[in-house]
């Protein structure tokens, strides 16, 4: 078997699609076909059921995306601990933080790391959450800020705030100009009726609404799926539909008064932050450093009451 011929089989399965798999290895539709087709005559099996709104797995093929997934991860693990060995004598510690917690923090704890580890280079990369989980794991970054990270034996993922979710809509209509009038809060069940715009899954926000609204036994009522919070942001103020964010990530056209911010209430609805990094990095003096100051600051912005600490912090 090639690995090339694994890699698009795993590739299609994931997107449940040739045409977005195609884009997303940059290889023509028609010579991906013919990899599935070279592997399936490697297996002696069909891997996919063809229908009109894309594919879906075989028994077979759910049985190989098992075992290919788990081959993936141990080649993504060599790769790591290879990209690790080869780094420059020179320090630097990359650390991965999505666009709200950015806002949330500011530069402060840039300044207070730098000071502290003057004779390391800290390379700051802005990503989701997911990207940012996948990246540590990878050791394309040496720790990260994500939201409600899926755990892993990997990793190591300390709780440090508590923010609370908050339905974003525009502040005026689009089309007449006149302020909106919103509730001074949410429930849950109204994820069901209002026009949402989300991430497509697994970004932290869709599978944060998706856990709010399952005890409900409904289903989010999403009217379109958009990647990147700032082009979230753009089209809730565009009037397109509402968006599910924590405050600090939307602080900046919501103080603008582009957008309003109105809590979720019942049940009431928080989504935590974690640090993570590999277990195995865990000696760095470097990350140590790190850690030593998010935790600092993410106490400040509990006691200016911007959030909450988790789990006894």
């Amino acid at each position: 078997m090639d690995l090339r011929d694994l890699t698009a089989f795993a590739a299609i399965a994931r997107h449940q699609s040739f045409s977005r798999a195609a884009v997303q290895l940059r290889i023509a539709q028609s010579a991906l076909s013919r990899r599935v087709q070279r592997l399936e005559h490697v297996l002696g099996v069909a891997l996919f059921d063809r229908h009109v709104r894309g594919v879906r797995l075989t028994e077979a093929g759910s049985v190989l995306i098992e075992k290919v997934d788990k081959l993936v991860g141990e080649i993504e693990e060599i790769e790591a601990a290879m990209k690790r060995l080869g780094r420059p004598a020179a320090e630097e510690l990359r650390f991965a933080i999505p666009h709200g917690a950015t806002k949330l923090f500011g530069s402060a704890y840039i300044e207070q790391y730098r000071r502290r580890r003057a004779q390391t280079r800290l390379v700051i990369v802005e990503q989701s959450s997911a990207p940012n989980r996948h990246s540590v794991l990878k050791g394309e970054v040496d720790a990260a800020l994500a939201y409600e990270p899926e755990e892993s034996p990997e990793l190591c993922i300390q709780p440090l705030l508590s923010e609370r979710l908050v339905v974003v809509g525009p502040a005026r209509c689009s089309k007449t100009g006149q302020a909106i009038a919103y509730p001074a809060r949410y429930q849950a069940a109204d994820l069901a009726r209002l026009p949402l715009l989300l991430p497509s899954s697994p970004h932290g926000y869709r599978r944060l609404v998706e856990r709010i609204v399952r005890p409900l036994r409904v289903e989010p009522n999403v009217v379109l799926e958009v990647e990147g919070l700032p082009a979230l942001a753009t089209l809730v103020e565009d009037g397109l539909g509402v968006m599910v964010s924590t405050p600090a990530a939307v602080c900046g056209p919501v103080a603008a008064g582009t957008l309003v911010a109105v809590p979720i209430a019942s049940p009431r609805c928080t989504v935590e932050l974690c640090l993570i990094h590999r277990r195995d990095r865990d000696a760095s003096p470097a990350l140590q450093v790190l850690k030593e100051v998010i935790t600092e600051a993410s106490r400040g912005l509990a006691a200016d009451g911007k959030c909450r600490t988790v789990r006894g912090q």
